[in-house]
């Protein structure tokens, strides 16, 4: 148990929010920026390049490469443990980070290799992107974490994510042991420095409780302790894995809840999570529902909001310069996503309420340019979306448009989501917003909208919107 899931399923995810935090996304455009890196995750450098750590197919093929800025992927190490686990994992070199004074720290995953699940030190002295690649035998120093946990009782031991802190301590996520460890760099002590309890399982699926597996840890910027994301084991529920603070002393806390499956996080300049997650899982199909990962920014007031959605399977994340690079494992590329200048739809409000045969939705543009098409998707579940309707739209207008739309099959009491979309006259789809209203037995219900950047909510259909 406690491994991570998503090694042995096929792909993919959307996220569920929570009701008061919804914002439209901006506009971005995305391209291929590589592929056939099958890179885990992907970090940057100084000089405009990427890192990327390989986990290879089971065969000590495990390798960490250079991407240049022109997207070129040359061998920087190779010949790392990569190893199938009794569950049919593949577990390899989960992350690189590159640190001052010519040195990467590899983080290796689980595996019964002398170098598996341990933090080694290579000098990247010399090196320039082309030259031959490095083997194990380059290695300089390695710090494994075997005999602290399976001492303290943990099954298994995968570290798959680390940072420093100012005294260069060391702090290493081990998605085996569902905790992070301590590496004292000058006493070379190691201890457990917190581990994350397991969830209550609501479902009557799987066991009675549910692994919170950390993913990524980040220095808190206000030098408090850390940040750490999370994903959760079987049955990979929506709406329960989040980002934790844990403090200096080893205190977990719950800082932004009502995620799914977050595989990796950084920060912004501004001060905003940058998250990846994955996908979401479907018992129907016993599997994820495909093209349905996404990444998502949270501000510091704790509003999320769209960066992009319909993706495969993002397993990690890097920021460079104004761009951000997603790496998807399964598909084996890698990813760039950048702002765009013209929004083709300025979005003013999306809302909704229940009323006694329909949910009516209904929105207002204050300009539009060479849009051809709305369309809405329905869930129950803030998951999987399903079509609902295209509405024309203007195609060109500088002066407010307003659209309204009646879901008459939405009659059961319960919690909807509905996603607006706009399609241009090129073919290009861009989401804009995602609303929720509940419907409850009586069609008098809490409903929730937006206008602008604001979340609104309203308890009773003959009051107006109320700002939260």
């Amino acid at each position: 148990m406690n491994r991570l899931f998503y090694l042995t399923c096929q792909l993919l995810a959307f996220c569920c929010f929570g009701f008061m935090s919804l914002q439209a996304q901006s506009d971005y455009t995305l391209d291929l920026f590589t592929s056939d890196t099958w890179a885990h995750s992907i970090t940057p450098d100084t000089e405009g390049n990427l890192w990327a750590a390989q986990p290879g197919t089971g065969n000590d093929d495990g390798r960490i490469s250079i991407i240049t800025p022109d997207g070129a992927q040359y061998p920087f190490m190779v010949g790392l443990p990569s190893a199938v686990t009794p569950v049919g994992d593949v577990a390899g070199p989960w992350r690189v980070f590159v640190l001052p004074g010519d040195q990467v720290a590899i983080i290796m995953g689980e595996g019964s290799s002398a170098y598996s699940a341990s933090v080694l030190w290579v000098s990247t002295a010399g090196f320039t992107p082309g030259d031959p690649p490095l083997t194990i035998a380059d290695i300089d120093n390695q710090v494994s974490f075997a005999a602290l946990v399976t001492g303290a009782g943990f099954e298994n031991n995968n570290p798959y994510s680390a940072v420093w802190d100012s005294n260069g301590d060391l702090y290493v996520v081990d998605a085996g042991a569902n905790s992070i460890l301590k590496y004292d760099t000058m006493s070379g002590e190691q201890s457990i420095f917190a581990t994350f309890p397991g969830i209550p399982n609501p479902t009557p699926v799987g066991g009675p409780f549910i692994d919170p597996v950390p993913t990524d840890i980040l220095l808190a910027p206000d030098g408090s302790g850390f940040w750490v994301s999370t994903l959760t084991g079987f049955p990979f529920l929506p709406g329960l894995s989040g980002i934790y603070h844990i403090d200096w002393a080893g205190n977990i806390s719950l800082v932004h809840g009502g995620l799914s499956q977050i595989t990796d996080i950084d920060l912004d300049a501004d001060g905003n999570i940058i998250a990846t997650q994955f996908g979401s899982f479907d018992l129907n199909i016993f599997n994820f529902v495909p093209d349905s990962g996404n990444i998502i920014a949270i501000e510091p007031d704790g509003t999320v909001h769209y960066m992009l959605d319909s993706l495969t399977s993002p397993t990690g994340i890097a920021l460079l310069g104004s761009d951000t690079y997603i790496a998807s494992l399964f598909t084996g590329n890698v990813y760039r996503l950048q702002e765009s200048g013209t929004l083709p739809v300025e979005l003013l409000q999306f809302s909704g309420r229940a009323t006694d045969h329909a949910n009516l939705l209904q929105w207002a543009t204050a300009s539009e340019t060479n849009c051809q098409l709305f369309e809405l998707s329905r869930s129950t579940d803030g998951v999987s979306f399903e079509h609902l309707a295209k509405i024309a739209a203007s195609g060109n207008s500088n002066s407010p448009r307003s659209y309204t739309y009646a879901d008459d099959k939405a009659q059961k009491a319960g919690t909807y989501y509905y996603r607006l979309s706009q399609t241009d006259f090129d073919g290009n789809t861009r989401h804009l917003s995602t609303i929720s209203l509940r419907r409850g037995d009586h069609a008098n219900s809490v409903q929730i909208g937006q206008y602008g950047t604001t979340v609104w909510v309203s308890t009773d259909q003959a009051q107006p919107y109320r700002s939260l």
